[in-house]
């Protein structure tokens, strides 16, 4: 659709060929109306994207606004300590953690030192 519409704008568009007579004949009444029509269609198709868009636009502004506004009215008023529920096992599983890290800290620190004293 851009490729024709570009080579459309590319082409050098006359009304009437040069040659014509001093009455106007049938066939370029008919290549009057057809570039009328044409001329029409080309501005239909502009005012429908120019349309488009301005309808987009609106739409974004306002879904942006009502985003932002439902959002800050809703998570201002969150009580973050009734969604998050303090699980005991957490500390234990926690503690199991560290030392396994720790553990594994270690074993890394025991095969660097042989490696370093094998090579």
């Amino acid at each position: 659709m851009r490729s024709t519409s570009a080579q459309r704008m590319a082409e050098k568009k006359r009304f009437l060929p040069d040659e014509r007579a001093s009455m106007i004949t049938d066939e370029e009444s008919d290549v009057i109306v057809n570039r009328s029509f044409e001329y029409i269609i080309a501005l239909f198709e502009f005012i429908l994207s120019l349309l488009k868009f301005q309808l987009n636009h609106h739409l974004y502004q306002g879904f942006k606004a009502a985003i932002q506004s439902s959002l800050i009215t809703r998570v201002g008023k969150i009580d973050w300590k009734e969604l998050v529920h303090v699980d005991p096992a957490l500390d234990h599983r926690l503690k199991e953690l560290n030392e396994q890290i720790s553990g594994l800290k270690d074993s890394h620190a025991d095969a660097k030192r042989l490696y370093q004293s094998v090579r």
